[in-house]
């Protein structure tokens, strides 16, 4: 990839962006190195266990940030003559034809939330969960039950007492 910036693919925009994090991520492991165990005066880093062999010097982190600030300006110069290009040979959309795709694609995607909806309740209802319309007619089925067991019981010892009551007379 030439530095003059010449984008022969839409996967260029991406290598750049992929540059970007990979010198984004040396300079944050540059930087926390520093911090923990660079010359800063930090009097705590005979505690720390974990610091490289060779220290990273604050020359080190100035480096690593000047390095991520330039691939970042590529990187933005780059999207900034992606989308002034006039040239449309390097898979650039134009306007009109984004709207169009964008609004299909938010169709697309409400559709898609509804569906995930209705298909959800259904696999509630396989499921069997807590939420389902089975569930619910389980619940029912039980507490009749228990309320009938409740209530043999009550009737069996109303009888019971009644018995034993005219018994002792």
């Amino acid at each position: 990839m030439a530095d003059s910036l010449d984008l022969l693919s839409k996967q260029d925009i991406f290598k750049l962006e992929q540059d970007v994090m990979e010198k984004l991520n040396y300079f944050n492991q540059t930087y926390a190195a520093y911090l923990r165990c660079g010359s800063t005066g930090n009097s705590n880093q005979q505690y720390i266990k974990d610091c490289p062999s060779v220290k990273p010097s604050a020359e080190d982190v100035d480096n690593a940030y000047n390095a991520v600030t330039a691939a970042a300006t590529k990187l933005n110069n780059a999207m900034d003559l992606k989308s002034t290009s006039a040239n449309n040979s390097t898979g650039g959309a134009k306007n009109a034809t984004y709207e169009t795709n964008y609004n299909a694609i938010m169709k697309q995607y409400t559709d898609l939330v509804k569906k995930r909806k209705d298909i959800d309740n259904e696999l509630a209802e396989l499921y069997n969960t807590a939420e389902s319309t089975s569930s619910f007619y389980d619940k029912m089925y039980m507490t009749t039950m228990y309320s009938k067991i409740l209530l043999t019981i009550l009737a069996t010892s109303i009888i019971y007492y009644t018995i034993m009551k005219l018994r002792n007379k």
